[in-house]
């Protein structure tokens, strides 16, 4: 999974790999493969996703500039029980809402 979202091939998904990857199904719909992109991103394998491990997995990319606002906006979209982590539950939740936009707005640019 890793090798497959790592298109530069330095051993590290950074925030444009793992957007390219979100937008392709069929790399990431799979339980393994949402395991592995979710073990990415919780770093101290603690089973839930900080707010610092957030930062720390897009900060490698394109999202370097974002501010502080941002990164908590994206944590409460994506943290549903408000305990200030994202769980592999609320991860997979994310990661098919971000899936269906996708199908959605590309079916809009299609017709």
């Amino acid at each position: 999974m890793v090798q497959a979202m790592d298109a530069d091939g330095d051993g590290r998904i950074d925030y444009t790999e793992f957007i390219t990857a979100a937008f392709n199904r069929e790399l990431l719909l799979s339980a393994e493969n949402l395991h592995s992109a979710f073990r990415i991103f919780d770093a101290d394998g603690s089973g839930a996703i900080s707010l610092d491990e957030l930062k720390a997995v897009f900060a490698r990319g394109a999202a370097t500039g974002k501010t502080q606002e941002v990164w908590t906006q994206i944590m409460e979209s994506a943290d549903e029980n408000g305990d200030g982590e994202i769980d592999f539950e609320e991860f997979e939740k994310c990661m098919l809402l971000v899936l269906k936009q996708r199908a959605t707005f590309m079916k809009k640019y299609d017709e």
